[in-house]
């Protein structure tokens, strides 16, 4: 499982990598009023991509459960040349290691990917959730497990990279300098059916969200382009769903957000 984690880090660091040395820029903009509209869409994408694979099973154990897995998530974002995206893509928008313990119909998960660097970029992921089942007190006969829900999940992705901008006619080099802080909580409810070797599910929730930015402007000093650091707080609230399919350890996990659709990958145990 280690090995999992590691490879599925890997892919998260270099996709970010990616991103950070060939399109995101900011440095035109000067405050999160400005950027708002243009940066609404990449936004509400990893917030997308940052809850998926929470929960999986609506059942809560009546006993003790324990779960351990890794799990991997991106999400689309649009084309928009503006903010440096020059292409539609799939942002890769969260990965580590989830662990579970549940009894008497509770269950909790703790999630974690530590802070990774490499070439300009960093990222590290925080989470954690409860849910409880409801099954026992709805009096319909083999209703499928049904259950609340609630987690709360961070990401901060960091850019060091330096760009040549031009500012009134003038060129400079300047360091992008962009960090965002992502953080979301969910409430929702799901609700899974289990056959002979596999499990399917579907959830729905309300999501909290807001980004903590801070970038460099560029902008025009005694006729030279220098950095001047800027930062704000742009608000993430949507409505998200999901369906997946469990079987084997294996899971698969596809949704969407507003206009922004997601997937994830993942595999996990439990006793």
């Amino acid at each position: 499982m280690l090995k999992t984690l590691q490879i599925l880090s890997l892919v998260l660091v270099f996709s970010g990598i990616t991103l950070a040395q060939g399109d995101l820029d900011l440095t035109q903009f000067g405050s999160v009023k400005d950027l708002e509209t243009e940066f609404e869409d990449f936004n509400n994408g990893v917030h997308a991509g940052m809850g998926v694979l929470d929960w999986t099973d609506a059942s809560g154990p009546s006993v003790f459960r324990f779960s351990a897995g890794v799990f991997f998530g991106a999400a689309s974002v649009k084309k928009n040349e503006t903010i440096g995206i020059n292409n539609d893509f799939y942002m890769p928008a969260g990965a580590g290691i989830q662990l579970g313990f549940g009894t008497a119909g509770f269950e909790l998960y703790f999630r974690y990917l530590p802070e990774l660097e490499l070439s300009g970029a960093n990222l590290k992921s925080l989470g954690f959730g409860a849910k409880y089942e409801l099954t026992d007190i709805i009096p319909i006969p083999a209703f499928p497990a049904t259950a609340l829900f609630v987690d709360y999940n961070t990401m901060t992705f960091g850019i060091t990279e330096t760009n040549t901008v031009v500012v009134e006619g003038v060129s400079g080099d300047v360091k992008t300098g962009i960090n965002l802080d992502f953080s979301t909580i969910n409430i929702g409810t799901m609700m899974s059916y289990d056959f002979l070797v596999a499990r399917v599910y579907g959830k729905i929730a309300v999501e909290l969200g807001s980004t903590d930015m801070s970038w460099n402007q560029a902008v025009l000093v005694a006729g030279q382009v220098v950095a001047d650091g800027t930062s704000g707080t742009l608000d993430a609230t949507g409505f998200r769903y999901a369906v997946g399919l469990a079987a084997f350890g294996l899971k698969v996990e596809v949704g969407g957000r507003g206009s922004n659709l997601f997937a994830g990958l993942g595999y996990g145990i439990s006793i």
